[in-house]
């Protein structure tokens, strides 16, 4: 089972690093990372070209790296919504999991989603989430589990809207 990864991306150079340094503190076979530059202004092409090692990133590029298959896409800003569906459009793999770059995610993230999936073999997953807020000088202010805190599955797109979308 494969994973597209669609992180989108709008003026978050300064967290992207840590973001991705979780991502790759993971198994990546299997997984597909689609960044998608929704026209930020604090050259996120340049950042990634040297988060990567790469150069022109600040184009769109495809390539290798640490297992996974890395694509960055850059459009214009028409909003998070506009770069998900970019995200998606551009994804190839057997399932998505929308990651926000100002997020991280724990080791055996993505094993844990696969195993989830085959065992429950759904269409549509809402896994809950620990979430820490930290002030501006790094300093934990709040963390807790945040909903769901009961993992959702579905078989159907419009049902889960319904009811995750309406709680």
């Amino acid at each position: 089972m494969s994973l597209s990864l669609v992180l989108p991306c709008y003026n978050v150079m300064k967290y992207l690093p840590k973001c991705l340094d979780s991502i790759f503190k993971n198994d990546c076979s299997d997984i597909e990372i689609v960044l998608v530059n929704d026209g930020s202004s604090d050259d996120i092409g340049g950042g990634l070209s040297q988060y990567f090692n790469k150069n022109n990133c600040d184009h769109n590029i495809e390539f290798e790296y640490k297992g996974a298959w890395i694509k960055i896409i850059h459009t214009r800003n028409c909003g998070v919504s506009a770069a998900r569906n970019t995200g998606i459009g551009n994804a190839t793999s057997d399932y998505i999991v929308f990651i926000d770059p100002d997020d991280t995610v724990k080791e055996n993230y993505f094993s844990t989603i696969k195993a989830f999936m085959t065992s429950t073999s759904v269409d549509v997953a809402v896994l809950g989430f620990y979430q820490i807020v930290e002030d501006k000088d790094g300093n934990v202010v709040k963390e807790g589990e945040v909903f769901p805190q009961k993992n959702y599955i579905s078989n159907s797109v419009e049902e889960t809207v319904r009811t995750v979308l309406t709680k």
